[in-house]
């Protein structure tokens, strides 16, 4: 099949997409939208996701159950992967003239390449997005009204930080929008707004970590409809932080404990402040206070989502005492129970810490309903009184080969426990600087993905 034909077979997908009714995304829902149109037919539904197959010889249509696993009731998303040819920028030009014959698509500037296309309705949100690799359209249910029509609007906006006039524009472009002083109004929603930030959503005070989780993931998916899937997750330790990325803007959704905004940035200068916090910040030694708080992450997890990636990634933060250490797996625990659930849902992560000077290492698995921390060192030679101490530091039981103690609900007092417990054991066989005696390995999340732990503590 050549170029030509390959966009036209796109062509015919996205109109027949373009006129789909979703309905509540269920397996139920699926057949009755397979069953309406003649050729079309329904793959055998799998723990994560169903295939479509239109029949007419366009590409398969993957229907999957996104973060929420295989527990989930409905479907999260649909996505087809196009033809690689079409990545190449004068096939992928020409895929973008061709599309706009498809209903109204409003062009969108994801990578710094060609602009993409996205098709919004009350039903779904359809989006014609590219990376450095491939190409693909995405469909999403409709989001929660108004932030993911404020996200889309802030989305597209091609340079950052931007203005209250920036915002007045849009605001008298747009029918139900108004802005009044610092406040803007979409439809029923109100969204403080100021140079460079509008704020999504307030925290009610005092709201507690599962709280915090649980608001942050259903405003997540809200803008994940309005505009797809980040070209980056993460967090650092006052909040989520999660970015679309082109070359010249970048735009975050960031989070503290007061509440969740949208902010935009020229992507080289905030990059660029970026590095060299990582690259000149922190302890020079171990009587300096550690600066693992301040960090502008503490984890990115890169699943070639949408957008431009860096050509150049700092490096994470030594610890330079054990003490140090502590405090950096308390921060990274505690992001990772507040953070990772909301962003990735019911998917696992791990790392391993290990020493140097031997064949000791920690294992630590984190999904959101359990923290396992595990202690291999020969346990299974342990005598009764080794066995003993073993209890009394903190370790529950031992099994093959190590000592393992389990967290249900992750949250900030399981995570200070873990850390404790880690670096105790750590010192035990000898550890005293971090960097020197102790190294990382084995860190991924869900075997997917580039995962960056980079306020781990250990290189």
């Amino acid at each position: 099949m050549d170029q030509y034909e390959q966009i036209e077979s796109v062509v015919r997908l996205a109109r027949a997409l373009h006129d789909v009714d979703w309905g509540d995304w269920t397996l139920s829902a699926l057949r009755d939208l397979v069953d309406a149109r003649p050729g079309w037919s329904l793959g055998e539904p799998g723990p994560f996701d169903v295939m479509i197959r239109p029949g007419t010889g366009e590409r398969d249509v993957i229907v999957s159950t996104g973060k929420h696993g295989p527990e989930a009731t409905r479907y999260g998303w649909a996505s087809v992967p196009l033809p690689a040819a079409l990545h190449e920028p004068e096939a992928f030009a020409a895929l973008v003239e061709a599309l706009q014959e498809v209903g109204a698509p409003v062009p969108h500037r994801g990578t710094a390449a060609a602009p993409g296309l996205r098709w919004r309705d009350d039903r779904r949100v359809m989006i014609l997005q590219r990376n450095a690799k491939s190409v693909w359209l995405a469909v999403h249910p409709a989001p929660v009204p108004y932030v993911g029509e404020v996200a889309a609007a802030l989305h597209d906006i091609e340079h950052g930080p931007w203005t209250l006039e920036d915002l007045r524009a849009l605001a008298d472009a747009r029918p139900g929008w108004e802005l009044d002083g610092d406040l803007l109004r979409v439809g029923g929603g109100e969204f403080p707004c100021g140079r460079g930030r509008v704020r999504l959503l307030e925290y009610a005070e005092g709201a507690s970590l599962e709280q915090r989780r649980a608001a942050f993931g259903d405003l997540f998916d809200a803008v994940v409809g309005g505009i797809g899937d980040p070209t980056l997750h993460g967090g650092s330790a006052d909040g989520p932080g999660v970015r679309w990325r082109n070359e010249h803007r970048l735009l975050m959704l960031r989070g503290d404990r007061r509440g969740v905004w949208l902010e935009s940035h020229p992507t080289e200068e905030i990059e660029n402040e970026e590095y060299r916090t990582f690259e000149w910040g922190g302890a020079w030694n171990a009587s300096e206070p550690s600066d693992f708080g301040h960090l502008p992450y503490l984890w990115q997890l890169d699943r070639e989502g949408p957008g431009d990636n860096p050509v150049f990634w700092p490096g994470g933060r030594l610890a330079t005492s054990m003490k140090h250490l502590r405090e950096a797996l308390e921060l990274l625990l505690t992001a990772f129970a507040e953070q990772l659930p909301a962003q990735i849902g019911n998917e696992w992560a791990t790392f391993q810490i290990r020493s140097r000077a031997g064949a000791g290492r920690i294992v630590v698995t984190f999904d959101p309903g359990r923290l396992n921390v595990y202690a291999y060192d020969r346990a299974e030679d342990d005598p009764d009184d080794k066995a003993a101490l073993m209890r009394d530091r903190g370790w529950q039981e031992r099994e093959r080969g190590c000592w393992r103690t389990s967290f249900p609900h992750p949250d900030e007092a399981s995570a200070a426990e873990a850390a404790r417990l880690m670096v105790d054991e750590l010192e035990d066989w000898g550890a005293v600087d971090p960097a020197e005696d102790l190294f990382s390995a084995d860190v991924s999340c869900n075997d997917y993905g580039w995962f960056r732990l980079t306020g781990l503590g250990v290189g």
